[in-house]
């Protein structure tokens, strides 16, 4: 039978440090995209939900959600390497003695774990919070706080409608500030 050697330091290096500094690092952006997206939604909703705008929204949602996901998977794997290297430990005599080497920080750190984001709700459906009511869940763990929803605002025109006016107001803008080319001058 072959022997398998286990790199208990770098396992356990991994799942209690590593591995939980890049759950950090996806845990503070995931707050970030949520506060981002809220913020757009809002705003997308006081501009009468263009579709660039909700299209944007559905794919930052997207994205967040693979954040989410992200962040879950790493919790999961730095568990998984902690529980196999305490695996190797507990059944194998090289790996017990390896152990014992270890430094005591590393022994006794925690396996940090992350609390999820919250679910997004569907950004590109009308309406959104309340812009000026905002959700930040800032750089830490989520804590909800109460929402304002503000209905969808349609534009009171449409571009066929305001064509006329905008053409008049782009020419007379033209007018007042005409574009003058520079003097180019010969020597």
């Amino acid at each position: 039978m072959a022997e398998v050697r286990a790199p208990l330091e770098a396992m356990y290096r991994a799942g209690k440090l590593d591995i939980p500094a890049e759950a950090d690092l996806v845990s503070t952006i995931s707050d970030r995209l949520y506060d981002a997206l809220h913020s757009f939604d809002g705003q997308s909703a006081l501009a009468g939900d263009p579709k660039v705008m909700t299209s944007m929204l559905r794919i930052g949602g997207e994205v967040y959600e693979v954040m989410r996901d992200t962040l879950r998977s790493l919790d999961h794997c730095a568990a998984a390497i902690i529980a196999t290297a305490d695996d190797f430990v507990a059944h194998d005599q090289q790996a017990a003695d390896d152990y014992s080497h270890l430094g005591q920080g590393l022994k006794t750190a925690d396996v940090p774990t992350h609390t999820l984001p919250p679910p997004l709700p569907d950004l590109a459906a009308p309406g959104g919070p309340d812009p000026v009511q905002p959700t930040y869940i800032g750089m830490g763990d989520f804590v909800p706080h109460p929402e304002q929803t503000i209905p969808s605002t349609p534009d009171p025109d449409t571009p066929q409608h305001d064509h006329d006016d905008r053409d008049q107001t782009e020419q007379d803008d033209h007018d007042h500030n005409p574009v003058v080319p520079p003097e180019i001058g010969l020597r």
